[in-house]
């Protein structure tokens, strides 16, 4: 039951925010989906527009798919970058005390870190999928 409202509570919070457009949102993010879209969704990715990763690039390619407004189909990205990111905290927890409530608190008190939702939710930034990448990797 805790583990269940830790979860919908870190959705709740991170929809509570999703409207917020950040600078970096309007100055880039907003016009690499554009980019994606006006040039294609795959043709887009030959060109040098962005300084991000491939992976996020591809995502963001993506989600032009996606039946959401630009804004939510950019913050999906990052957002289940923070699940996928808490299921590696979990697992790696899990290793130490595979007894117990630890693990699931661990799991709940990553996606109720600030920088954790700010950083998507809020901002738009895909610094989760690095952070995700890097935890499956220990």
């Amino acid at each position: 039951v805790l583990v269940h409202s830790g979860v919908t509570g870190s959705l709740a919070l991170r929809l509570s925010v999703l409207d917020f457009q950040s600078g970096d949102y309007r100055q880039f993010l907003s016009v690499w989906y554009d980019q994606c879209v006006e040039r294609g969704r795959w043709g887009a990715l030959a060109d040098d527009f962005s300084s991000y990763p491939p992976l996020y690039l591809y995502c963001l390619s993506l989600s032009t798919f996606l039946p959401l407004p630009k804004l939510y189909a950019i913050k999906v990205i990052s957002i289940l970058a923070d699940y996928v990111a808490a299921w590696f905290v979990f697992r790696l927890v899990r290793c130490r005390r595979p007894e117990g409530y630890l693990p699931w608190a661990a799991t709940i008190a990553t996606l109720f870190l600030p920088t954790v939702w700010f950083n998507s939710a809020v901002w738009g930034q895909c610094d989760a999928m690095f952070t995700a990448a890097l935890l499956a990797t220990v």
